[in-house]
């Protein structure tokens, strides 16, 4: 995501409204962009909510200014396995265990069909 996505978000909510999965989150996300924007992407890479994001994009779909909080979930979630040595893609069976293990429950089906989906595009 560019940078000019990001400063495009004003922290209305409407993204976290959407997301399914928000009210589990540690951080919702509604302030993915203001902690990148902060300088905090590394605090937003170590939070639980990338792990449970289902990338199924309804925060995208009802952000009024474009911004696509789901491309930050990704790219924290690729920086971070990358961190930690694992190259594999999110539809490889390791990843989806590694993601697993890191949210201490199991995987949810959406995000596994989102792998998948990725991967075979």
């Amino acid at each position: 995501m560019t940078t000019v996505m990001i400063e495009r978000c004003m922290t209305c909510g409407r993204c976290s409204a959407a997301c399914p999965v928000a009210f589990a989150m540690d951080v919702p996300p509604h302030f993915w962009a203001v902690r990148v924007r902060q300088g905090e992407g590394e605090s937003l890479a170590r939070a639980e909510a990338i792990w449970s994001c289902l990338a199924c994009f309804c925060c995208a779909a009802r952000c009024p200014r474009g911004v696509r909080p789901v491309e930050l979930a990704e790219q924290a979630r690729s920086v971070t396995l990358r961190k930690e040595n694992h190259t594999a893609t999110f539809a490889d069976e390791t990843v989806l265990q590694i993601i697993s293990k890191k949210s201490g429950k199991a995987i949810p089906q959406q995000l596994i069909v989102a792998a998948m989906r990725k991967k075979r595009a």
